[in-house]
């Protein structure tokens, strides 16, 4: 995947691969296109990594897909806590649409789990860990179960995706 660029990004990598989008490591790429988000996170870091949420180009001709994928990053938008991530930007290029995300550097719950699992031979965890763990997820959840659009009406949000990978 080197040297794929996507409008102002430069692409180092994927990170996943869903049913409707890929999420991509991606770099601001200030020799090429500049888009304003990555002119802007350009400027404060040249190296500041973000994650692109692409959805697959082929259900880019889809109307319906595009207006679930767009529905999801603007909903994102409006919800601020540190068990969520920020949305930065939203955009298309020539073959389909994107969202800049804040990146959340390191492994998901599943993949800390199988490091644990290797390590001690054991599923078990530490009360307090799980505890822990669930605690902030409830936390995050609890502010997209409350949100509200910028009228101050309830959004009725229900996150219908929680689990480990994500």
């Amino acid at each position: 995947m080197s040297e794929w660029h996507i409008a102002g990004w430069e692409v180092l990598g994927r990170i996943a691969r869903g049913s409707t989008a890929d999420v991509l490591l991606a770099r601001p790429d200030l020799t090429g296109e500049v888009t304003p988000a990555s002119l802007s996170l350009g400027l404060a870091g040249i190296d500041q990594r973000v994650a692109l949420k692409r959805l697959y180009p082929h259900l880019a001709e889809n109307e319906e897909f595009v207006r679930m994928f767009v529905d999801e990053i603007r909903l994102m938008s409006l919800l601020r806590h540190e068990g969520i991530v920020d949305v930065y930007d939203l955009d298309e290029d020539d073959e389909t649409f994107y969202a800049v995300l804040e990146l959340v550097d390191g492994p998901s719950l599943s993949a800390a789990l199988r490091l644990h699992h290797k390590q001690t031979g054991s599923a078990a965890v530490d009360v307090a860990f799980a505890a822990a763990v669930v605690a902030r997820v409830c936390a995050a959840l609890d502010v997209v179960h409350r949100a509200k659009d910028n009228d101050g009406v309830a959004l009725e949000l229900v996150h219908r995706d929680v689990n480990p990978q994500n």
